[in-house]
């Protein structure tokens, strides 16, 4: 249809974005086509999803481009990467998370069990699950601020610089 049409242009918009090195606007254009193609063929979707991870990559956004790599490797691989170009992508988004996985920063909160259900914890106005606590989370680089909030306790808030590669933990006593 026309949706799928338009995000078509906007994944080659992007793609020219990205090869005159304007990363910030790939990152625009790629992105607003994983949103046109939500409900399109995996491999389209996929294509816009790797546009993404190349965009974030060359912003620095580690933890956001191997998401988008990870993504557009489900979504390829799902639909059996019926042409040259999505294979290729495929193996691009493959190298690209093996490449980023060790650059990635990670966010450690580790929390008492006798404490799990009274704590709440928010990474960057983001409030993680009680499955997430205790699990090397990653993060793109810059200042992550954590606040924990644990019942009947004054809230406790941290901020940290994260760096490639790099694991910041956080203990909640």
């Amino acid at each position: 249809g026309s949706g799928s049409f338009l995000a078509r242009l906007t994944v080659a918009s992007g793609d020219l974005a990205l090869g005159a090195g304007r990363h910030a606007d790939a990152l625009r254009d790629c992105g607003a086509a994983v949103r046109l193609l939500e409900q399109a063929p995996p491999e389209q979707l996929g294509r816009a999803q790797f546009c993404v991870a190349r965009a974030a990559r060359g912003l620095g956004l580690l933890a956001t481009a191997m998401r988008a790599a990870s993504l557009t490797i489900q979504n390829i691989g799902r639909s059996g990467a019926t042409t040259r170009r999505y294979r290729e992508d495929l193996r691009l988004a493959r190298v690209m998370v093996q490449e980023l996985s060790p650059r990635v920063p990670r966010v450690l909160v580790e929390v008492p069990a006798a404490l799990l259900a009274s704590t709440r914890v928010r990474v960057n106005d983001r409030e993680l699950s009680a499955q997430e606590l205790g699990t090397p989370l990653p993060f793109d680089p810059g200042v992550v601020t954590v606040e924990i909030n644990v019942t009947g306790r004054e809230p406790v808030r941290d901020e940290r610089e994260l760096r490639p590669g790099v694991t910041e933990r956080f203990v909640v006593q």
